[in-house]
């Protein structure tokens, strides 16, 4: 793992020094340890990300010992793996923060929050972790003994979220009233099902576009819907939205046809931070119309 804040607080005192007048002196014998650990903690995140086995191994012990959370203990070479062995999961950067360093004699324990962005089978990703890491000198240098990674459970922030959705919602609206399909389509998420009344289940790209287009095709459209409740789910990526809407439009015998009716939205946050609807379906509260005789 690297430390881009040990730069950042190397330089802030490099000005504050200079700015003071002050001579900085000599380093302490803990603090050049503690210089040499971080080094350390560069070379492991450039060594993950580029997926570099040897430069992992020269860093980690023959006995060092890795835990997920309350996983079972992973060796050295069951930790690399891990980290690197995926074909399909890339990391992209690594982002420390929250740094402590301690050092005592021939150990040094470092604790920190690293949030990793990459992505799995193309998909984005950011996930936080908290890590704590002991190194042991070993002739003369320092080797990683052991590690421990948790994963950080996000604060959902219930309010904003809240927010977001009815922002994005009416957005919607306004660009499904341009009677631009791809104006509508923005707010969906690439794997978005679509549930319109009285004809099947829209669910795949091709068919959610067409669903849309003759929607919005019908002559002399006009539609507006608002929600009435946005719930967001304790793990602040998913919610689901009820709401109303009407809509009007001139028939092929030239009457206007207008109608009203319930909708519910199921959002997705997506790895960028932004709601999409990846379930949408509505249905009339007029009375259904009776089938027609031959």
């Amino acid at each position: 793992m690297n430390s881009w804040l040990f730069g950042i607080f190397a330089t802030l005192s490099l000005a504050s020094s200079s700015e003071s007048g002050e001579t900085k002196g000599p380093e302490t014998p803990t603090a050049a340890e503690e210089r040499q650990v971080l080094k350390l903690e560069r070379e492991w995140t450039a060594a993950e990300i580029k997926g570099d086995a040897a430069m992992l191994r020269h860093i980690l012990d023959d006995r060092f010992v890795a835990t997920f959370g309350a996983a079972k203990p992973l060796d050295r070479e069951g930790f690399i793996k891990e980290v690197i062995g995926s074909d399909t999961d890339k990391i992209v950067s690594q982002d420390l923060s929250d740094e402590t360093v301690r050092v005592d004699g021939d150990t040094a324990v470092v604790v920190e929050t690293d949030t990793v962005r990459g992505t799995d089978n193309g998909e984005p990703y950011t996930q936080v972790l908290r890590i704590t890491t002991t190194y042991i000198k070993r002739h003369g240098g320092w080797v990683a003994l052991a590690e421990h990674v948790a994963a950080v459970k996000p604060v959902v922030d219930v309010a904003a979220d809240e927010a977001a959705i009815r922002k994005a919602g009416a957005e919607w609206v306004k660009a499904a009233q341009t009677r631009g399909v791809d104006a509508w389509l923005a707010f969906y998420a690439d794997e978005a099902v679509v549930l319109p009344p009285n004809v099947k289940v829209a669910n795949s790209q091709a068919s959610v576009r067409k669903s849309v287009g003759e929607l919005l095709a019908l002559p002399d459209l006009s539609i507006s819907w608002h929600p009435t409740k946005v719930e967001i789910a304790r793990s602040g990526d998913i919610a689901y939205l009820t709401g109303a809407y009407e809509l009007s439009f001139r028939a092929t015998s030239g009457k206007t046809v207008a109608d009203q009716g319930k909708l519910l939205e199921i959002w997705k946050k997506q790895p960028d931070g932004n709601w999409k609807c990846i379930v949408d379906t509505w249905n009339s509260d007029l009375p259904a119309s009776p089938p027609t005789t031959s």
